[in-house]
């Protein structure tokens, strides 16, 4: 086993300058600025401004509901749970 660890560690020595190089970084001044100034048009009428339309980059709420439990024993420990559920996911946008 001691060989293998040789070699895996020599190979790892030799390849270090690939493993631990940085790479670009994900937040530019570029993209912070489309951040705040982008407008993300979603032909979708604001829930509360029923006369605008609602225009920001909408964040998704997750919803579950459990409809149903479902639960089998056949004997010592051999149990069985069951949940029967129902998701639904909603868009929440803004109006400026």
């Amino acid at each position: 086993m001691w060989p293998f660890a040789f070699i895996i560690g020599w190979y790892i020595r030799d390849n270090m300058k690939h493993y631990l190089m940085p790479g670009a970084l994900y937040y530019t001044p570029d993209r912070i600025r489309r951040l705040f100034t982008e407008r993300h048009l979603t032909g979708q009428k604001c829930y509360y401004c029923r006369n605008k339309l609602a225009d920001s980059k909408p964040y998704k709420l997750e919803l579950l509901k459990l409809k149903d439990v479902k639960i089998k024993s056949s004997g010592y420990r051999q149990h069985n749970i069951n949940y029967v559920n129902q998701t639904a996911s909603i868009a929440v946008a803004q109006v400026p």
